[in-house]
């Protein structure tokens, strides 16, 4: 009787043992399952579509089927004369601007300074020129010697003369 006594406790832990072994082996690996996933298998890639901006094509194969690869490893090159045309219009550009930006960070030379100075001083004697044309030209007419055509030829040459001395002015004012 002292038997049965000591069994049934005996069997009683080790079904709790049991029980307790099957509840922390099944929430070990279900813990593990949360952290990292493991996959079996072979992955087969037998067509890709690549997405390139223009519709260049591919030069050079690099790996094989079933080779490893590392994530960042050159896997193919592509044909790259247009890409080539474009980077050295780009350089063209870049350079152009370069230019630009020199030429108004050093300003405008002297001499461009002087011609622009001679420019208006000419479009300065074409408007008193004009003026007096149209002067002479408009008694003239008042005695009659003169057309109404010589009038108006004569104002419209002094109102261009006095838009091109604007003009000058303007380039003169830009230059300095």
């Amino acid at each position: 009787m002292e038997k049965k006594k000591i069994i049934r406790p005996v069997v009683i832990l080790l079904i709790l043992a049991l029980a307790g072994g099957g509840w922390w082996y099944t929430h070990r690996e279900q813990g593990n399952a949360t952290d990292t996933l493991v996959l079996y298998g072979n992955v087969d890639i037998r067509e890709v579509d690549l997405a390139f901006n223009n519709s260049e094509h591919i030069d050079r194969i690099l790996v094989q089927e079933g080779d490893r690869v590392r994530k960042g490893q050159l896997l193919a090159t592509m044909h790259n004369e247009r890409m080539a045309a474009e980077l050295a219009a780009a350089k063209a550009r870049v350079a152009t601007q370069k230019a630009v930006v020199e030429r108004l960070e050093n300003g405008t030379r002297p001499e461009d300074i002087r011609k622009a100075r001679a420019d208006v001083a000419a479009a300065q004697a074409r408007v008193v020129d004009a003026e007096r044309t149209y002067q002479r030209t408009l008694r003239l007419y008042k005695n009659k010697a003169a057309s109404k055509q010589a009038v108006d030829d004569a104002e419209a040459a002094l109102h261009t003369a006095r838009a091109d001395l604007k003009v000058a002015e303007e380039a003169l004012a830009l230059a300095v």
